[in-house]
């Protein structure tokens, strides 16, 4: 009996791999059948850690929020627009830079603490990484008009300044007139 449960759903695991037949049966049941199909799918051990399927009702978003640990309303969950965040967080863009140093960190490396949920695009700003959020000591804009300012007069420096060097003068050998050097047969 068991063996035929767990082959019966395997057509449902086969389903959540293809995207086109995915969206599909999720138009055709309804949402509690789907949500069904979705729990029976996730690996238990992960359940926890992957974020579930679009809060819809507001006991489903207080539940989501305690389950990231934050504020009814500090939580915001991404666009159901099926690509996958489900009922994760939309956090705010704050790279590592733009934390405070000083603050005892579970794990000062990244500046982050224990269960701290983390941005989606989290591996694009790590410290040695995109740094949003940090005021830099000169705006990019001006950064960039200084830039081409410099090369620019730079260029013109360079072409418009009188060369140094010296002119090419004519070769000159030793016995003017005489021939130093030819070609003549060998007798």
């Amino acid at each position: 009996m068991a063996l035929l449960k767990n082959f019966g759903s395997l057509s449902n695991k086969l389903l959540m791999k293809n995207k086109f037949v995915y969206s599909i049966t999720r138009n055709l049941l309804t949402e509690e059948q789907f949500r069904q199909i979705d729990d029976d799918v996730k690996p238990r051990a992960l359940r926890k850690w992957l974020p579930g399927l679009y809060p819809l009702t507001e006991e489903e978003r207080v539940k989501a929020a305690e389950k990231y640990g934050l504020h009814r309303s500090e939580y915001k969950p991404y666009p159901d627009d099926e690509y996958g965040a489900g009922d994760y967080p939309d956090l705010p863009w704050i790279g590592v830079e733009a934390k405070d140093p000083y603050y005892p960190w579970d794990f000062p490396a990244l500046r982050r603490n224990y269960e701290e949920p983390i941005h989606r695009h989290f591996d694009m700003m790590g410290e040695d990484r995109f740094a949003y959020g940090v005021r830099t000591q000169v705006n990019h804009y001006v950064g960039s008009v200084i830039f081409v300012t410099v090369f620019l007069g730079s260029f013109v420096i360079y072409h418009f300044m009188p060369t140094t060097k010296p002119f090419l003068a004519e070769k000159q050998y030793p016995g003017q007139g005489k021939v130093h050097y030819t070609f003549e047969p060998a007798k």
